[in-house]
């Protein structure tokens, strides 16, 4: 069997894009499409609504060789038997915080506490689970493309085509840096 493919991560953190890249590069994903591309991210959300509607998440089991967007929260709710190898995208907070603030204000929550806290928690967890991780850089994955996408290729045991994942890659919708 193989295995699922898992990119995680904060919000705002890049998971979409990866997912875009990795489809373009031939690898199948699992995504619904219940949720329409908006203008925080125009070209769609890749995710999958039955990841929070159906409390028996065994289902993943059968979508081996496909990618899946979870983000952390929902990860944690996955069998630990899970046949899988997660990408773990990791974002400056700075721009993860901008960026969540963007897209759901919220002025009396300290967005950076909150997330140094969860990521910090997140990453404790999935140290512990069985799954292999790569953690994915997501400044490399926009500045040093090449040498990004070949850890992944290489991490995944997949023949990807990079070209086509590089050319996912718009600096137009990279709106919040703080480089």
């Amino acid at each position: 069997m193989q295995e699922l493919i898992v990119v995680t991560g904060l919000p705002r953190s890049g998971t979409s894009l990866l997912m875009s890249m990795l489809e373009a590069g031939g690898v199948p994903v699992l995504a619904d499409q219940q949720r329409p591309a908006d203008q925080h991210n125009p070209r769609g959300y890749y995710e999958h609504g039955r990841l929070l509607s159906d409390p028996d998440p065994n289902w993943l089991k059968e979508h081996g060789g496909q990618a899946i967007k979870i983000l952390y929260r929902q990860l944690e709710n996955v069998p630990a038997d899970l046949e899988a190898r997660v990408l773990l995208l990791e974002r400056d907070l700075r721009e993860v915080v901008e960026s969540q603030q963007r897209m759901r204000p919220a002025p009396d929550l300290d967005w950076l506490d909150l997330f140094t806290r969860e990521l910090r928690r997140f990453k404790g967890w999935l140290a512990r689970q069985r799954w292999p991780v790569l953690l994915v850089q997501h400044r490399r994955l926009l500045q040093d493309q090449q040498r990004q996408l070949a850890e992944i290729q290489a991490f995944l045991g997949l023949e990807l085509n990079l070209q086509a994942m590089v050319a996912q890659v718009d600096p137009s919708l990279y709106r919040c840096r703080s480089c």
